[in-house]
């Protein structure tokens, strides 16, 4: 009487563990450069927010004037307008993109999310 073997050999093992690791080695970077990209997204939706809330406060204000970049702040004129995760003691929250800053120029109630300054009017808010 023969007993049948149950289960793998090691060369089909081996087999499945190669493919695994090509399939890891073609995702990984793919995952990664996906995360980057969401990153700035969030910060770019982040920055449309900042300047809907100063937009708001001109249209509130009884000057008709914008929030200085001292303002975003948690206790500047804009805490009222954001929530307040949104905000720290010394002003916006860091972006997700760590390379990336808020900038915001008075003038023009412009918000920019870049890596250096966009011109010298802006101010950083973070």
């Amino acid at each position: 009487m023969t007993k049948k073997r149950k289960g793998f050999t090691l060369i089909e093992l081996i087999v499945v563990i190669a493919i695994l690791g090509i399939l890891a080695a073609i995702a990984v970077p793919r995952f990664g450069s996906t995360l980057s990209g969401t990153k700035d997204k969030a910060d770019l939706a982040t920055a449309r927010t900042l300047q809907s809330a100063a937009q708001t406060f001109q249209a509130n204000s009884s000057t008709n004037s914008l929030p200085a970049a001292s303002d975003f702040k948690t206790s500047g004129a804009m805490a009222a307008y954001l929530a307040p995760e949104a905000l720290t003691s010394t002003g916006v929250k860091a972006c997700q993109n760590t390379a990336n800053k808020f900038w915001y120029d008075a003038a023009t109630g412009d918000v920019k999310v870049k890596d250096s300054k966009p011109a010298d009017s802006y101010e950083s808010l973070n």
